[in-house]
């Protein structure tokens, strides 16, 4: 069997084509869409069918197929490995048996119920729980400086008030599932390791891990059989002040609902955006303030940047007080809100001076004066004859000091190999 052939699509068909194919030919021979003269038949192809999209549909199932193609007997070559790697084999392995004996793994012990999984015959229990929904986020630094209320349209899957659930109209008698055979799950290969597989067990997409299967006739006529409804709501998500970058917030019970299964969750990934003034770092906010060369010298009072919060934040540095290059201030609990409690991080503010242009003041007399306000500290003159002294001239240059280069053909020694006196090199090894 051919699964391409099967769906009737190309070797190259996207995981699109595929399932358009599907859904027309699932349609044209499921067994409650067909006389029943012709429902025997039907079924055998439609399972065809769903066998052929659930390997296709998958896109690592795919690859090994696309790689091994059809096994003798019509199987799947990786069908086949199972008669090299049996349950019980892999039962062995694992330190288990099959049915429910002592295994014969390391220590000759196993699980308690002898299965793979803890349940009987190595299937899971067909309850699970519906997918999570995971939805990113996007928040400011000032929304989690300050915390913030986010609403948002949502639909979901919500059981039918009707049927509650089951899809099924009242009294009506639902036939079994023919691709999982009323299990509910269907047996999957999955690849442990090159040359070795094992089998685990995932819901049929048939009849949706019910292992039943409603003729149109018997369905629920409010959710047409589905089981389930959509429901639309506004969701309130609140971002608590001092939210991280990557927290989860989590509304347990609000993802959608199947019959017979648990509700899953819909998960929140906060994405905290860049801020043009400010960085975070853990619970301390890090900005950069710039001051004139005047404010440097001789101090100031004045509001040197906006907080998250709208607020002013004043900085009165002493007269008479200098700020150096590279030197910062430090402004006790007004970083980020430490989560669960009143307390602050530290914000830093680094110091940038700003130093006035070449040719600010041309006047002789004015740099004088300048000169003279400074204090000066008198230096000791070197003891060199003006004879041995050139006036140089210079470039100025910005950022980092450049790396030193070798020049062509020099070698600082450091390669250089180390021979006997008397003999060949000698080769040191660690």
């Amino acid at each position: 069997m051919d699964y391409y052939e099967v769906l009737g699509v190309s070797r190259d068909a996207s995981s699109g084509d595929i399932r358009k194919a599907y859904k027309k030919m699932a349609l044209s021979y499921h067994p409650d869409k067909v006389a029943e003269a012709d429902r025997a038949e039907a079924e055998i192809k439609f399972k065809e069918v769903s066998e052929a999209y659930e390997v296709l549909s998958d896109e690592m199932e795919r690859q090994r197929y696309d790689q091994f193609g059809i096994g003798r007997n019509g199987q799947n070559v990786w069908e086949d490995e199972e008669d090299l790697f049996g349950a019980d084999d892999f039962a062995q392995f694992f330190g288990f048996m099959p049915n429910g004996g002592p295994g014969q793994g390391p220590g000759g012990r196993g699980p308690a119920n002898g299965s793979a999984n803890g349940r009987a015959n190595g299937r899971p229990a067909r309850k699970g729980r519906t997918e999570d929904a995971d939805i990113p986020i996007r928040v400011t630094l000032e929304d989690v400086y300050k915390g913030k209320v986010f609403k948002m349209n949502s639909s979901r899957d919500v059981l039918c008030k009707l049927c509650h659930g089951s899809g099924a109209r009242s009294k009506a008698k639902p036939k079994k599932c023919t691709v999982c055979n009323g299990e509910g799950m269907v047996k999957k290969l999955r690849r442990l390791a090159p040359g070795v597989v094992t089998n685990e067990y995932v819901e049929c997409r048939t009849c949706s891990g019910k292992g039943e299967i409603l003729r149109e006739k018997d369905r629920c006529k409010k959710c047409q059989g589905t089981g389930v409804k959509e429901e639309k709501s506004i969701l309130e998500v609140y971002v608590p002040r001092g939210s991280r970058d990557g927290q989860k917030i989590v509304l347990e019970g609000a993802a959608d609902q199947a019959y017979g299964k648990d509700t899953g969750d819909i998960i929140f990934h906060i994405e905290v955006q860049e801020h043009a003034t400010f960085t975070r770092k853990g619970d301390d906010l890090h900005s950069i303030i710039t001051i004139t060369l005047a404010e440097a010298l001789v101090g100031f009072s004045r509001v040197v940047l906006q907080h998250l919060d709208g607020r002013g934040i004043e900085i009165t540095v002493p007269a008479g007080t200098v700020t150096k290059p590279g030197e910062y201030f430090v402004v006790k609990n007004e970083g980020m809100p430490k989560k669960g409690s009143d307390v602050r991080g530290q914000l830093y503010l680094s110091v940038n001076i700003e130093f006035p242009e070449n040719g600010w003041c041309l006047e002789a007399s004015e740099l004088r004066q300048v000169k003279d306000l400074l204090p000066t500290k008198p230096r000791q003159p070197l003891n060199i004859l003006p004879k041995d002294v050139d006036n140089v001239d210079y470039t100025i240059g910005t950022g980092p000091l450049p790396e030193s280069e070798l020049s062509d053909g020099e070698d600082d020694g450091d390669d250089l190999p180390q021979f006997q006196a008397n003999g060949p090199p000698e080769c040191n090894t660690m």
